[in-house]
């Protein structure tokens, strides 16, 4: 028996050490630019800002097979929008919109690049922005350094239109406030740490409300007045409701409401809030809001006439020349990263976008409101 055991324990060390060692490579999939091009050096140095409001000129070689209607309108969001672009030499890169419908949203895009094969400083950019996935050229036009600052002129190549942009490396936006400014750095978000801390309910219950709901408070809280996103679906086509404006309210028993602003239903001279219902519950350090009847709007819609292609969306009558809506499937998902005396700092998920934002300690009267669906 013994000399039995001991043959299957030789076979068995036969058969391992016949067997062909695998090796494990780890591939890195994050793009690594080519920088032995002085100007593609020059060009990866951090953030360029626009040059002026008026420093970019557009050409349209093709207006033919555009995906959606909010992708036609991209150019207003250049033109009027765009603010900085920041390339990094490890591959990255922001492009910051401030759209001007809001004036206190900053808008975080972020992508990918990597030097062109053919074309001599050119990078090639992949990119979110605030109305479609965008892949486009950059070139070089000119580049030069007067006392300590960089002057790029470059063009950008979308493949059906051409926008030609004056740029500086030194932040000229003079009425810009501290705050504003701030707002401008991507790098904000690195200290933006989510805290872990399990919640409870006593920590939620109450009324919450966004910064645009009111602006009672914008010259005693600059800062809490301004909203970061680093990612939105589409700003013209599905315009998230927390740029607009918005009010939680939470109830015991996991019950909750949705106030918006008065400014929306101004036409119906309803002399209520107006409510969508709505539930809440925690999931260790997140707190999660769900509705089937979230007010639903399109500025693309009410300034250019895009028709609307969302889901799960019913009309229930009009205000004036404004629809009112509502969206099946809505949820914020709130995520606490400080707290303050009159309200939390948070990071706020929603179906369409992605919120670094205050949310200040509200409240609303529940018995002059009305539910959305009941005002017509």
């Amino acid at each position: 028996m013994k000399k039995q055991i001991a043959m299957l324990v030789f076979a068995l060390v036969i058969i391992v050490a016949g067997c062909k060692k695998e090796e494990v490579v780890l591939y890195n999939t994050q793009p690594t630019p080519n920088l032995d091009n002085p100007v593609i050096q020059k060009l990866s140095i951090g953030t360029w800002y626009r040059e002026g409001m008026s420093a970019s000129k557009e050409e349209w070689t093709s207006m033919d097979n555009i995906p959606k209607p909010s992708e036609a309108m991209a150019s207003i969001l250049y033109a009027m929008a765009w603010r900085s672009i920041s390339i990094y030499r490890d591959g990255t890169s922001v492009m910051l919109f401030t759209p001007p419908m809001f004036t206190n949203a900053y808008i975080h895009c972020k992508g990918t690049w990597k030097v062109s094969e053919t074309e001599e400083n050119t990078i090639i950019m992949t990119i979110k922005t605030p109305v479609s996935n965008a892949t486009l050229k950059l070139k070089v036009l000119n580049l030069e350094t007067k006392e300590n600052v960089g002057y790029l002129k470059a063009s950008l190549d979308f493949g059906n239109r051409l926008i030609t942009a004056s740029l500086v490396n030194s932040n000229p936006f003079s009425w810009a406030t501290p705050e504003e400014v701030e707002a401008m750095d991507y790098s904000w978000f690195a200290a933006q740490s989510v805290s872990n801390t399990v919640l409870s309910e006593s920590d939620v219950l109450g009324a919450w409300s966004s910064a645009s709901f009111t602006t009672e408070n914008r010259e005693k809280y600059p800062k809490e007045y301004i909203v970061r996103s680093t990612y939105i679906e589409d700003l013209l086509a599905q315009t998230p409701n927390f740029l607009g404006g918005i009010r939680f309210n939470l109830q015991s028993g996991g019950k909750a409401a949705i106030a918006y602003p008065d400014s929306y239903f101004a036409e119906l001279d309803l002399d209520k809030q107006v409510l969508s219902d709505a539930s809440w519950k925690l999931k260790g350090n997140k707190l999660i809001i769900e509705t089937d009847e979230e007010y639903f709007y399109s500025f693309g819609e009410l300034l250019f006439g895009f028709s609307v292609h969302a889901t799960g969306i019913r009309q229930l009558g009009m205000a004036g020349i404004m629809p009112i809506r509502i969206q099946q499937n809505r949820y914020y998902i709130i995520e606490i990263i400080s707290r303050e005396a009159h309200g939390n700092w948070c990071r706020i998920t929603t179906n369409d976008a992605v919120f670094n934002a205050f949310l200040f300690k509200s409240s609303v009267d529940l018995q002059n409101s009305i539910n959305i669906r009941e005002i017509f």
